[in-house]
């Protein structure tokens, strides 16, 4: 009778352990999982903050040929008159 409930205490003490080993192994992949995931919204962030950036010189870099043609045309003009 002793070694019965000596069986089950060790079995119940193994079962305990290896819940909270279970436990513990969840926490440490939710932990993992929201540094993760915290590093790529931030990477994300910068990807589109680059973007933005890229797309504004683009912009400007359209204006500034835009302008250059304008001149070209009108140095043309100047020239066919002469």
């Amino acid at each position: 009778m002793r070694r019965k409930r000596r069986g089950k205490r060790s079995a119940k003490k193994r079962f305990l352990k290896v819940k909270e080993e279970a436990q513990r192994l969840r926490s440490e992949a939710e932990r993992d999982y929201k540094e993760r995931h915290s590093e790529l919204q931030h990477q994300m962030r910068r990807l589109n903050q680059k973007e933005e950036h890229l797309d504004k010189k683009f912009d400007t870099m359209e204006k500034k040929e835009e302008a250059l043609l304008r001149k070209e045309g009108e140095i043309t003009k100047v020239r066919e008159k002469d």
